[in-house]
């Protein structure tokens, strides 16, 4: 079984519309699979419009009440419109995102969705501030993986990293108390994020994110692959 991320899958959809449409598709492809994923990855970026609004439209069909939902959400508990519009917007491109991918699977091929249904939940909660409690709802309207991989981190590396990278700026707490409450608050939703997803029966590995450097990220895939089944190879 190979493992690939839907950033690689999505990407080489819009490098195949994109040099389709100019009619050299034969420079979509790429010698190697390496420098395959390399020029997927950066296409990802490369939106094409009409894909991504007709996967969109195409996963709000098929989940009709995952996209009601949403929609009541926005409409309950934006504190303005275009800040409801955004949330919408992220998921939009989220169910592009998943009904391209999902479309578009080889094979025998496993793929890695780094922002996914279960990341959006933080959105819901950080973001239009829907009571927590309405996630386990969330989730058990979304398309349900087969696995869900969090990473696990302290509070204390939580904090060490944001002083380092900078805080969110929608959040930028202000005083030390605030920042421990923030961590407080992120860390009990993604508890609640994975007891929802343990409550559909769809299993959970964590991997110890407190560490880092290419040792600690090479022990973590290793930790995942042994995990899946197939033992497959990181693509």
């Amino acid at each position: 079984m190979k493992l690939t991320t839907h950033k690689i899958r999505v990407g080489e959809l819009n490098l195949q519309k994109y040099w389709g449409a100019l009619g050299m598709g034969f420079l979509a492809r790429s010698p190697s699979r390496r420098s395959a994923a390399r020029r997927a990855r950066k296409a990802y970026h490369l939106r094409s419009r009409s894909l991504e609004t007709e996967a969109m439209m195409r996963f709000a069909r098929e989940h009709h009440e995952l996209t009601q939902w949403l929609l009541r959400q926005a409409a309950a508990y934006a504190r303005r419109p275009d800040h409801g519009l955004l949330i919408l917007a992220w998921f939009g491109r989220l169910f592009a995102d998943y009904q391209m991918t999902r479309e578009n699977l080889a094979t025998g091929e496993a793929v890695l969705m780094d922002e996914s249904f279960a990341q959006k939940a933080f959105s819901l909660v950080n973001h239009l501030e829907i009571p927590p409690e309405k996630i386990s709802e969330y989730i058990s309207l979304t398309p349900m993986p087969d696995y869900v991989v969090p990473p696990f981190v302290s509070g204390s590396t939580l904090v060490e990293r944001l002083e380092q990278r900078g805080w969110p700026g929608w959040a930028k707490p202000g005083s030390e108390s605030a920042k421990q409450h923030f961590v407080e608050d992120w860390l009990a939703t993604q508890d609640i994020i994975q007891s929802a997803y343990q409550q559909q029966a769809v299993p959970v590995i964590r991997l110890d994110n407190n560490a880092s450097g290419t040792q600690q990220l090479d022990r973590q895939l290793a930790v995942l692959a042994n995990a899946l089944p197939g033992r497959p190879a990181l693509g």
